[in-house]
């Protein structure tokens, strides 16, 4: 990765943000809880606000239906996304692109109506809560961003326009300072847990390949197992039916026992007759083993189930 956190290896880049169902899923469920958490009592916090804050009437109004507007249109959302979710699917870079900067608009109105709301309130620990739950309203909103530099700038918006409208009210060099402490906090709280989960799926993406790789090195160069009863027919068999040249699912038996060679038989142990109810013909091929025409050459043994099963 670069300091942009843009991958080298573009395939990475694509499988990354390849399936856009968890990113779906992470939009509805945070703003499925944004509105079951605000909206009952949005209502008596509007009656209490209009009750002990000074307004005209048109102010009051203006705070109420902008203040309701953005959830409703947060469900309005979560609605669309049920509906149009194939559709969303097959255009998922388009609809990443849609729906990041769709919460960056939002950002902006939260900045604005988050300062018109809070403004007039006179006590300092009330404007203190206000501004607490207003960090986890957007938090709980903005999760659900996927672009880390769109994540940074949605809280920007709203950090830098309070905090500019809080400098120019009160003139304060302080509260200017912490202005900008909190916008390279969260940016780069942001910045760096990106670049964690990034590595994390680098590291996790190259462990896959390498295991598959892995997997299909053991699967040329270890035994082929085909346990087969000469009454119960197909009972076992370790590897798809592609991988075994020998053997093919589609022929009968008599075919498939003709392209065998017997390289060599050996009975594991001497066992009463009344004992072997089922036997089983065990068939190991090993590519170590040469090829003559088109035929392999096969060791192939004859043993009770019981012990196949135990020692297997």
């Amino acid at each position: 990765m670069d300091y942009f956190l843009n991958m080298k290896n573009k395939s990475y880049e694509a499988q990354y943000y390849d399936s856009i169902d968890p990113y779906l899923s992470k939009i509805v469920r945070s703003n499925i809880i944004t509105v079951v958490v605000v909206v009952p009592f949005v209502a008596y916090a509007y009656y209490v606000h209009v009750r002990d804050v000074p307004m005209t009437t048109e102010t009051a109004v203006r705070r109420g239906v902008l203040g309701s507007f953005m959830y409703v249109l947060l469900m309005l959302l979560v609605i669309f996304i049920y509906k149009k979710w194939d559709f969303l699917r097959r255009h998922r870079k388009a609809a990443r692109w849609s729906l990041d900067i769709f919460y960056n608009f939002v950002a902006g109105y939260f900045a604005y109506q988050f300062y018109d709301y809070s403004a007039p309130l006179s006590s300092p620990l009330t404007q203190l809560i206000y501004g607490w739950f207003n960090c986890f309203l957007i938090s709980a909103v903005f999760s659900a961003i996927s672009r880390w530099y769109l994540k940074i700038s949605a809280f920007l918006i709203i950090i830098l326009r309070i905090g500019i409208g809080v400098y120019i009210d009160s003139q304060s060099d302080m509260l200017f300072q912490k202005m900008f402490q909190m916008a390279a906090l969260k940016s780069l709280l942001i910045y760096f847990h990106e670049k964690d989960r990034r590595k994390y799926f680098i590291e996790k993406q190259r462990l896959y390949e390498e295991t598959k790789v892995y997997k299909e090195i053991f699967d040329l160069t270890s035994d082929g197992v085909i346990i087969y009863g000469l009454k119960e027919g197909m009972l076992f068999r370790n590897w798809s039916n592609e991988k075994h040249r020998w053997w093919d699912s589609d022929e009968n038996t008599e075919r498939n026992f003709e392209k065998i060679i017997m390289k060599g038989y050996k009975k594991v142990s001497q066992l009463p007759p009344d004992m072997v109810k089922h036997p089983l013909i065990i068939l190991t091929y090993q590519f170590s083993f040469y090829r003559k025409g088109d035929r392999f050459k096969f060791a192939c043994s004859v043993i009770q189930p019981d012990e196949f099963l135990r020692f297997y």
